[in-house]
């Protein structure tokens, strides 16, 4: 594999995890607790973070910079939806919930931090 190529997926996997993926958190949090009566608790336990962070999601304390433009984005919402519904699914495997992770991932780069405006300038 290019060198370059390995680079560029890593600064992209990065950009995903700092600025993304704690508004992924704070929406799939959202929809299970509103919508399948889940506890933070519970919410916690099958995102794998604690249940302050759960608060601090509902808060907006986290992952508030990307949230409203994730949740203008029809595709992504239904994607967030989807992976919700696969994260709390038991007959879903590890490996299908990570692959449904990943495809979140690649739309969040094709149409959000690709133009978001909040984001710091690359260097």
């Amino acid at each position: 594999m290019n060198l370059y190529i390995v680079i560029t997926m890593d600064v992209q996997c990065e950009r995903f995890v700092k600025y993304a993926l704690p508004a992924i958190r704070a929406l799939v949090a959202k929809r299970l607790i509103e919508e399948k009566k889940m506890s933070q608790t519970e919410v916690a336990s099958f995102l794998g973070v604690s249940q302050a962070s759960i608060s601090q999601y509902l808060s907006s304390k986290r992952g508030k910079r990307l949230v409203k433009e994730i949740s203008s984005v029809p595709e992504l919402k239904t994607a967030i939806n989807r992976l919700a519904e696969m994260l709390i699914d038991k007959n879903c495997s590890e490996e299908e919930k990570s692959k449904a992770v990943c495809s979140v991932c690649k739309l969040v780069g094709e149409k959000v931090l690709s133009s978001a405006k909040i984001l710091p300038a690359k260097s």
